[in-house]
């Protein structure tokens, strides 16, 4: 196997492990560094819902909106899409370190779609003169130096992580980084889009 690849390691010992007859009483059981590994992805899933579930609570705690909720909501697959793409075009395994890197990908994308949804609702207030439509492409265009700016300087500060992935030191790193920096590039561009359409669509305001 590759340096590294402990995936397709653990996929081939299991495989391996399964032609076995074991006898009755006995048992055959995964331990060390897969075991530990293991754990702590189901427990950062575990957590992750959590926090996915008290950010939902508090997102409906101020916009007293469902829908507005569901919208942001929807922009956090966007930038895992986008983590995904990067981790299969450099053909490197999930791992516990790039699961990291969705969640804060989550964080990042729920932020976006705040600022511009935030938006919109206080043109509501401030310029209701203007149609729904009117309001969305100015709150858009006011919010995208905002969001541009902070997701450029983002991945620019990744850079050196993404670079020598064999590196001492960039193991836990450099998936994050990678997670992180696709996320963000395919999130930012789809959720310009997305998240303005999907309050055109649904938002009840006139």
């Amino acid at each position: 196997f590759a340096s590294g690849d402990l995936d397709a390691a653990v996929q081939e010992l299991q495989r391996r492990l399964a032609l076995i007859v074991v006898p009755p009483g006995h048992e055959i059981r995964l331990e060390g560094q897969l075991a530990q590994a293991d754990a702590a992805s189901a427990k950062l899933l575990l957590l992750s819902l959590c926090a996915l579930m008290l950010m939902a609570t508090v997102l409906y705690l101020r916009f007293r909106s469902l829908t507005h909720v569901l919208i942001v909501l929807g922009g956090i697959p966007l930038a895992w899409i986008g983590g995904a793409l990067a981790l299969r075009i450099t053909g490197t395994p999930l791992s516990l370190a790039s699961l990291i890197g969705f969640v804060t990908l989550a964080g990042i994308a729920a932020r976006n779609s705040i600022l511009k949804i935030g938006r919109y609702i206080d043109m509501t207030e401030q310029q209701a003169a203007l149609s729904l439509r009117e309001r969305v492409l100015l709150g858009s265009g006011e919010r995208l130096t905002p969001v541009l700016m902070t997701s450029v300087v983002a991945a620019l500060s990744l850079l050196p992580l993404l670079v020598g992935a064999e590196a001492p030191g960039k193991e836990i790193l450099h998936p994050v980084a990678l997670v992180v920096f696709g996320g963000l590039i395919v999130s930012t561009l789809l959720d310009s889009f997305v998240t303005p359409c999907l309050y055109l669509h649904f938002s009840k305001t006139p």
